[in-house]
């Protein structure tokens, strides 16, 4: 994987009040070694032959030159499928964004990586829903002021109506041991999870055939982490603590062929959009991330 050093002074400005607050955050020891993410926007044209042929980043003159960097020296090896349209290679452009992660690499510095892209936007299509409830926050999450995002996997019946939900990742803005983590993953997942069996998506068509839709959902937990003035959401451009939760299999649900737009892990999904499965559309990276 294409790894870049980010240099002792941009560090210190950008990372280093971050890895500290979160250290300090900490309610005991832990194994897991703190990180920060940023979430980038842009978008990409792909040519023919399934290479790129041009690409912007949104807002790329606010973002640090480092991050900038290693998007570029990557994006430029990456090769895609080619886009057939009937039958014949076409040139695609489409929305994509992307998780850079920063890692503690020595004294002085961190070592940037890109852990997941997707390619495409909130895709909500036949299956948008039509009637959302929020999660409730678990008190006890709320006042250790755990925040965090729970990617859920949904299967949906031809009425809209959810027949299965599984959360195959949490992803926490919280250091702490690993039964702690264990734990606040469990009740950010079931809360989400929760909801979204009350959630109501757009029947098919009538005369279409009863078939399930698939989808995945990132669901924000947010609030302000103690300690940390102007915590920046999770969005574009900002870094946040980010501790990184291992995927679960869920046995109905295959991302890496329904989401063929998506690469690594699913944190490469922004916001709290409706991405539905789709094995044939989008987008599909044959080279590794980081270009190795």
């Amino acid at each position: 994987m294409r790894r870049n050093r980010i240099n002792t002074v941009i560090a210190g400005l950008l990372l280093a009040g971050l890895f500290l607050s979160m250290a300090c955050a900490a309610r005991s020891s832990t194994t897991q070694r703190p990180e920060a993410s940023m979430l980038v926007l842009g978008s990409l044209t792909v040519g023919t032959d399934g290479r790129v042929v041009g690409h912007t980043l949104d807002d790329a003159a606010q973002l640090p030159a480092p991050v900038v960097d290693v998007i570029d020296r990557n994006i430029a090896r990456w090769r895609f499928q080619p886009v057939l349209r009937d039958g014949h290679a076409v040139s695609a452009r489409s929305r994509m964004s992307l998780r850079v992660v920063a890692q503690p690499g020595g004294r002085n510095d961190y070592v940037l990586s890109i852990h997941g892209v997707h390619f495409g936007a909130a895709n909500d299509g036949s299956g948008s829903r039509i009637r959302n409830i929020a999660p409730e926050y678990p008190p006890e999450a709320m006042v250790a002021r755990v925040a965090g995002t729970v990617y859920l996997a949904l299967r949906i019946d031809a009425q809209g109506h959810v027949q299965d939900v599984a959360a195959p990742q949490v992803d926490l803005r919280y250091l702490g041991n690993s039964w702690q983590m264990e734990r606040y993953r469990k009740l950010l997942g079931r809360a989400a999870e929760r909801a979204a069996q009350r959630w109501l998506f757009k029947p098919l068509p009538a005369g279409q055939a009863p078939v399930a839709r698939y989808a995945v959902v990132p669901v924000v937990f947010d609030i302000h982490v103690f300690g940390v003035p102007g915590m920046p959401p999770d969005g574009p451009g900002h870094w946040v603590s980010y501790m990184p939760g291992p995927l679960q299999a869920v046995p109905w649900f295959d991302a890496s062929r329904m989401l063929p737009g998506l690469a690594g892990s699913l944190d490469a999904l922004p916001g709290e959009g409706v991405y539905m499965a789709d094995p044939d559309g989008g987008l599909r990276l044959l080279s590794k991330l980081g270009g190795s």
